[in-house]
């Protein structure tokens, strides 16, 4: 049920979701890498231990819900401290 709410919220958020979990007999949850498309890029079983890479590409995530903001309240630039004078 874990795996599928992970692929789920990447998806949702348009976001890569990384989880990673402890590798425990008794641990249910796998390690993930998520793509926003909610494809599963790598994974590491439930209780297993090993080390999990992936290579991301940024430009795959989506900003729709970034898109629709108030540009007059939210900025996405980074503007600096504003100096004194």
């Amino acid at each position: 049920m874990w795996r599928s709410h992970l692929i789920s919220r990447a998806a949702e958020n348009q976001s890569f979701l990384l989880s990673a979990n402890i590798a425990h007999p008794d641990q249910h949850c796998p390690s993930m890498v998520v793509s926003p498309r909610g494809e599963v890029l790598g994974e590491l079983p439930a209780g297993r231990v090993g080390v999990l890479r992936h290579t991301l590409d940024l430009d795959e995530t989506g900003s729709w819900y970034l898109d629709q903001r108030r540009q007059d309240v939210l900025s996405l630039d980074y503007h600096g401290p504003k100096s004194a004078g």
